[in-house]
């Protein structure tokens, strides 16, 4: 065993105790899914570590033997790491987000290198993408991927198993003494021939859905947007404006796969899956000659549902219903028609309002979100927000809708980072703990009163749709609760009551209390 692998029973970081050692199978490749924190914040709601499970596939495939230990689901996780970090695997794998997950990802990252310093690490994610010279540079990790990691991944496996060295690699960065190096980039996968999930992995009972049926799984098999949204960074995860969109045909296939682990609920994660019309009518030809037994949950544009419904009426819609379609997860991000044209959503209010009317007429839920506070924007276009979403709840029962978020600046080649670095000198953080805070890029456009005023907003539309609240917190006071808060909520929106708000306190309270709990 490698210096430095025994348990140190006084050795505490971040809270990480070094847990004694156990006989364990060994395993070639461990993969750790860190707790993000602000999204396990719904009862019972936790996420499939999908990222992890893409790369999983591969090396599996190849022989490789896999292990994912996820910290939000297992209770003993540390005992679990120090088991298999014992018998000295491969390497590590682990995933990052800017915001509190990467603060839980680094504190794993350090009790490793602290007690297995020969150990690996390999990590990916949104925010080695985003920042890769970051991760490479802080001194925790060997190798970093941003973008796609299913093929690259097991490159490094390979690399790492056979003693050669990463250097030809393409497409990951890491340090060479002084020097961060980066390795170019690599081509775009094909997404028609992404292996299936490795699914087996994990216990289908510890992931669970917040809207509909009893197990539930995202999937996204779609890579990049056609669209130039100025406040999405997602291209610049995949390095191209163009989307790579899964056939009908090989979606299909993924779907029979899934139903076969005993899930009835599926959520097409993807950035904009009812874009493309031709693949949403072939993929309904294919459920209706051969069913499957899923529930279908899909993220869409309103003028995606325009489009369809232009095209073929209501009859593809409601056909879309009859095979599974149970909601629809919609970006509408302002009520004003100013803002919406300047971060290029290319759609209006006026679209929204039809587009809620045609969902309400085939009976499928719409999800809807909404930011506030992007640059330019004014605590007006804010309240004409709040007056959408409070319109929109009434005239449709069955919308549901996020909070007006509070906008989150994200680093990249986006039009609202061009504005905030050119005209508000915003830079990124020089530390890499700033980035613990989702909200650390801050909002210097705003004035204190407007931003004090979007947090508030930020908090109380939760409630404009109370069913929201309940499906995420399922207890029987938010039941009783939620409803009545609701009224008071739209009665502060419609009469612009915001001065005086003692309920503040108790909604921040129980917000860091689902947070850190």
């Amino acid at each position: 065993m490698p210096e430095g692998t025994q348990k140190l029973e006084s050795d505490v970081i971040g809270g990480l105790e070094a847990a004694p050692k156990t006989d364990a199978t060994k395993v070639d490749i461990l993969l750790i899914a860190t707790k993000s924190d602000y999204l396990e914040f719904a009862e019972g709601f936790v996420e499939w570590p999908l990222g992890l499970m893409s790369i999983a596939g591969p090396c599996l495939d190849a022989g490789y033997s896999v292990k994912i230990i996820d910290q939000r689901t297992d209770q003993n996780w540390k005992q679990a790491i120090s088991d298999i970090l014992n018998h000295c695997p491969i390497c590590v794998g682990l995933s990052s987000m800017s915001g509190p997950h990467l603060r839980n990802t680094i504190e794993v990252a350090e009790w490793i290198n602290k007690h297995y310093p020969d150990q690996p690490i390999v990590v990916g994610g949104p925010h080695a993408t985003m920042a890769p010279e970051h991760l490479a540079g802080c001194g925790l990790f060997d190798v970093v991927v941003p973008s796609e990691g299913e093929e690259v991944f097991l490159e490094i496996v390979q690399s790492m198993d056979k003693e050669r060295p990463i250097t030809n690699i393409k497409g990951i960065y890491f340090q060479d003494g002084a020097e961060i190096r980066n390795t170019g980039v690599r081509e775009a996968l094909d997404v028609n021939q992404l292996a299936p999930l490795p699914y087996h992995l994990l216990d289908v009972n510890h992931y669970n859905p917040n809207v509909g049926g009893n197990r539930s799984i995202a999937f996204f098999p779609d890579r990049g947007c056609p669209h130039r949204c100025a406040f999405c960074n997602v291209n610049d995860y995949f390095y191209t404006r163009k989307a790579r969109m899964m056939s009908a045909e090989a979606l299909v296939d993924h779907m029979k796969k899934i139903v076969s682990i005993g899930v009835d609920v599926i959520a097409m994660g993807d950035s904009n899956f009812l874009g493309n019309v031709h693949r949403i009518k072939d993929l309904v030809d294919l459920l209706e000659k051969d069913p499957i037994p899923l529930k279908i949950k899909c993220s869409g544009r309103v003028d995606d549902i325009l489009r369809i419904h232009d095209r073929w009426g209501m009859e593809m819609l409601e056909r879309m219903k009859a095979i599974g379609f149970i909601a629809f997860q919609i970006g509408v991000e302002s009520g004003s028609d100013d803002v919406l044209e300047y971060m290029d959503k290319k759609i209006t209010v006026e679209q929204v309002r039809r587009a809620n009317d045609i969902v309400k007429k085939v009976d499928v839920i719409p999800l809807y979100s909404f930011m506030g506070g992007s640059p330019h924007e004014t605590a007006e276009d804010g309240q004409m927000t709040l007056d959408l979403m409070v319109e929109v709840a009434e005239s449709n029962p069955k919308a549901r809708m996020t909070n007006l978020q509070l906008f989150r600046l994200l680093p990249g080649g986006t039009k609202f980072w061009k504005v905030a670095e050119e005209e508000f000198g915003v830079e990124l953080p020089k530390k890499w703990e700033d980035w613990f805070d989702l909200y650390c890029l801050g909002h210097p456009w705003l004035a204190p009163h407007d931003l004090a005023l979007f947090k508030k907003w930020d908090l109380i539309s939760y409630f404009i749709t109370p069913l929201t609240v309940c499906e995420y917190y399922p207890r029987w006071w938010v039941k009783i609760l939620a409803p009545i808060y609701s009224r008071l909520v739209k009665f502060r929106i419609r009469h612009r009551l915001y001065d005086y708000m003692p309920e503040m306190f108790i909604l921040e309270w129980l917000r860091k209390a689902y947070i850190a709990s």
